[in-house]
């Protein structure tokens, strides 16, 4: 806590609600860091399984403007394993850019500059309106392996998803959960450290990741790629 306090102290412009957060953290056991460069906190969850990384900080990704929050856990196994479900909103946004390159002569550009949230769109067929359920018109999703993405979302994955536009986040904030080498990604706007927030955010993310071991687990032989499932994690 000291260490903590004399890094506030350092800091030019400590933005507002950190003491909250690490009253959040600290109550539910978590670690509560700053970063020794830049801007922004980190809450580790070592004390919870699956245990998870929140980070707190400029955006990562230029479809998220400002500040944004990310959370990962490892999924424990099954690297081979790709899902992605995002908005719609977003969705569209992605596929334009996708569009917009190609029509300008850009279909050459490196693919480590493009996310894979924006290249998985164009390699895997996209989510029915099945897969998607009670989801379907507000989010997208597509994945590497049939039917994997309907597993997801069995559960209560899917009502946390329906209802986080609205209360924890504005109608029109992107919202991003991707499953990518073994790892589960959460990304989405955060103007401020606010714990009303963050709160049903981990909510969300811990139930994604549980759900998401649980398919990691289980495993499903129809595949889009031969061999994919089953090479080893």
């Amino acid at each position: 806590m000291l260490e903590t306090i004399k890094r506030w102290l350092g800091s030019a412009a400590p933005f507002p609600g950190l003491d909250e957060i690490q009253s959040w953290a600290d109550g539910r056991g978590h670690q509560f860091k700053l970063p020794r460069e830049g801007e922004g906190f980190v809450v580790e969850a070592t004390n919870v399984a699956p245990p998870w990384r929140l980070e707190w900080g400029p955006s990562q990704r230029d479809y998220i403007a400002g500040q944004e929050l990310r959370l990962r856990g490892e999924l424990g196994g099954a690297n081979e394993l790709q899902m992605l479900l995002l908005t719609s909103a977003l969705t569209e946004t992605l596929e334009r850019r996708v569009y917009e390159h190609f029509t300008e002569g850009l279909q050459t550009r490196n693919d480590a500059a493009t996310p894979e949230e924006t290249r998985w769109l164009v390699m895997y067929p996209r989510a029915s309106a099945a897969e998607l359920k009670e989801l379907n018109g507000r989010y997208a999703g597509t994945a590497n392996i049939a039917h994997v993405l309907s597993q997801w979302l069995d559960g209560p994955m899917c009502g946390l998803l329906a209802n986080a536009h609205g209360s924890w986040l504005a109608t029109d904030d992107p919202l991003v959960l991707i499953v990518h080498r073994g790892r589960l990604t959460m990304r989405a706007p955060l103007a401020a450290p606010d714990p009303a927030r963050v709160a049903p955010a981990v909510a969300l993310f811990e139930t994604a990741l549980r759900e998401a071991r649980r398919v990691a687990e289980t495993g499903s032989p129809d595949t889009t790629q031969p061999g994919l499932w089953g090479r080893g994690a």
